[in-house]
């Protein structure tokens, strides 16, 4: 991490948290956004905007579950009989 701010810093490290707690967790977005200091989803949901290229909170979460749904039915159809 060398050459970078450490806001940069820090925002990337709140960045890939909010991406592990959105997949991995069942915490909503607004808790997601409050444990990570945010005073509310909109100030989240912009900053997650800005790391993300454009897509928020909610699409990236529908698109973990669906991906995590998916990948869940693939090793259940795989297993011997």
């Amino acid at each position: 991490y060398y050459g970078i701010s450490i806001k940069k810093f820090i925002d990337r490290e709140k960045y890939d948290l909010a991406k592990r707690m959105l997949t991995y967790s069942d915490h909503t977005i607004s808790e997601v956004a409050a444990l990570l200091g945010y005073p509310d989803i909109y100030s989240f949901s912009r900053f997650f905007k800005k790391m993300n290229e454009g897509s928020g909170p909610r699409k990236y979460k529908r698109f973990r579950q669906a991906l995590n749904s998916e990948q869940a039915r693939n090793r259940i159809s795989q297993k011997p009989s």
